[in-house]
């Protein structure tokens, strides 16, 4: 199983539990925890696989589920927020939802622009046409041709993926690459509702292709309640400078809350 790693220690703080996106590192949290090490103790795990150690986990419950084993000591002490950008945010959300059946208190859930995307199959054709208009009004017919070839590999890989795990039966070399498999993990996620407390960090600027869901898709999940708090990013650039001072500030004043 992957082992916790502990970036900072200080004592009668909350921890600060932090998750990887797609991909499985946690370089993209390092402005971030440099400017939160003196304010709570850090923690962050990198996805099982990253170098080979061992098989990628293939669901996000399978991830969850090995999360909260190394992490119960951190757990068991109490005043805990769990966050994570995209993918990790949905780890997060995950194990809190895993959390709040047992003893242990209801851990603090903190998204930074994690989505759940709506599946193709379930959205009418003017919808998904008005997802991808921003991108097709612009591009050249070459752009059009090569992003469609991207979206068909994107959706073939999706099918193979879910075919494969449905029936237990080992990756193909052609997905069985730890980037492509936490891609899809992320992807195939439908989250079951939580009653605990959730914050999203939504990045203001959207993406092309992105549906203009105030909630990223949360809204059923979060029985409990939903805070949003905006952020002026786009959803790669919301742990990079300048937004990832606002979002240290506000993490800042959610750890006050909870000490």
């Amino acid at each position: 199983m992957p082992h916790p790693v502990q970036y900072s220690s200080v004592e009668n703080k909350p921890s600060l539990c932090l998750f990887p996106w797609a991909g499985g590192r946690l370089d993209v949290y390092q402005d971030l925890i440099q400017l939160l090490k003196e304010d709570c103790s850090i923690y962050g795990i990198e996805a099982r696989g990253l170098y080979g150690e061992a098989p990628p986990h293939l669901t996000l419950e399978q991830m969850a589920d090995d999360y909260i084993q190394e992490l119960l000591p951190v757990l068991s002490l109490g005043s805990v927020i769990l966050a994570g950008a995209s993918m990790g945010g949905k780890v997060a959300f995950e194990m809190a939802r895993r959390l709040e059946k047992g003893p242990l208190p209801s851990p603090l859930v903190v998204m930074f622009d994690s989505r759940i995307m709506p599946l193709d199959k379930k959205l009418g054709l003017i919808t998904r046409v008005r997802l991808h208009q921003s991108i097709l009004d612009s591009a050249s017919l070459g752009g059009i041709l090569q992003y469609a070839i991207q979206k068909t590999r994107t959706r073939l890989r999706r099918r193979i993926y879910s075919y494969f795990i449905k029936r237990g039966h080992p990756l193909p070399p052609s997905i069985n690459k730890l980037g492509t498999i936490t891609y899809l993990v992320s992807k195939a996620y439908r989250p079951q509702p939580y009653g605990g407390r959730v914050i999203l960090f939504r990045a203001g600027k959207l993406e092309p292709g992105t549906p203009p869901d105030p909630f990223n898709g949360w809204g059923k999940a979060c029985t409990g309640g939903l805070e949003i708090k905006p952020i002026e990013a786009s959803h790669t650039s919301i742990l990079e400078e300048p937004a990832v001072s606002l979002l240290a500030a506000e993490m800042r004043f959610l750890i006050s809350e909870i000490s």
